[in-house]
């Protein structure tokens, strides 16, 4: 059996393959005759000798193979036995990452095989997603910050997802509304805040209080920028957590569902602090979020003394 996921849409795409996964090891338990080729790196002779390969248990193979459209050889090669491997038991899966080129490979994939593509959605699928995407965390949200939160973010699903995950933590059970959106979500603050993550990790409180009172002085909330810091140290301390339980870096990508630009950041400020150290400056960030919300301290003042206190 041949099957092919592809499209703009990597988000849903990776997603997709994920599911088969977890699919396919729910069935196969033992997991030994699920295997990944990346044809950026692997030549037919390698895939062949999997797919000839007996396998264990008499499970039936899952073989992955990625990005199949920078390795003419391969496609070259596999047309030959192209209907062979259609009539198989075994299970080959292409996934290719955006669009992909019609030529003869992918036409007789799609004739012999089964295919999906993962478009880009447009404004109204893009709003039914986003409220699935709430029911998959039980979390409610307004029709007026749906259209808040899709108007923001657009497309781009994996910061979708990000902020969504973002909107539901900090929002803790709570309805999601217009305002919440508004309040949370800037175009550009999450990616730059990683600047301020960065000088706290060096130890730079100069650096560190120079950046924020930028923000400060762009009109950004002062609330804003200690919930986001504290958020992605909560996405730290997970992060850190699971790398000192021995879990691979392809693992934690799949736990930790991140964008990832911000998953890349995590992980290489995951090097710069302790688990201990991550979790006093939490709790720093949860006491000072705290006073804030109950009108014992002024946000700016709380800004200020966590830099003090770090």
């Amino acid at each position: 059996m041949i099957y092919l996921i592809f499209g703009e849409d990597t988000f849903r795409a990776i997603r997709k393959l994920k599911e088969i996964v977890e699919k396919y090891k729910k069935i196969h338990k033992s997991g030994l005759n699920l295997k990944i080729v990346d044809l950026k790196e692997k030549k037919f002779e390698d895939f062949k000798r999997e797919f000839d390969f007996v396998p264990m248990l008499s499970e039936k193979k899952l073989l992955i193979l990625k990005n199949v459209s920078d390795n003419q050889e391969f496609k070259e090669k596999f047309l030959q036995e192209v209907e062979k491997y259609a009539k198989s038991n075994e299970i080959i899966f292409f996934f290719e990452e955006g669009k992909i080129k019609t030529d003869s490979f992918f036409n007789a994939i799609k004739k012999l095989g089964r295919f999906e593509e993962f478009k880009l959605l447009d404004k109204a699928k893009l709003k039914i997603w986003v409220k699935e995407e709430f029911k998959r965390y039980n979390a409610k949200i307004e029709e007026k910050a749906v259209e808040k939160l899709v108007f923001l973010v657009g497309n781009d699903l994996w910061r979708m997802s990000e902020e969504i995950k973002k909107l539901v933590v900090l929002k803790k059970g709570k309805i999601i509304k217009k305002e919440d959106v508004e309040f949370l979500i800037s175009p550009n603050l999450e990616f730059d805040i990683f600047k301020t993550i960065d000088a706290i990790s060096i130890k730079n409180k100069r650096i560190a209080f120079k950046l924020l009172h930028h923000h400060l002085e762009k009109g950004e909330k002062p609330s804003v920028l200690l919930a986001l810091i504290k958020y992605q140290f909560r996405n730290l301390i997970q992060v850190n957590d699971l790398i000192e339980r021995g879990e691979k870096i392809y693992h934690i990508k799949n736990k930790i569902k991140l964008h990832p630009f911000i998953l890349e950041k995590i992980l290489k400020f995951s090097q710069k602090f302790r688990t201990e150290e991550l979790k006093k400056i939490y709790q720093k960030l949860f006491n000072l979020d705290l006073l804030i919300k109950t009108g014992r301290i002024n946000p700016d003042l709380a800004l200020d003394l966590f830099l003090t206190e770090i």
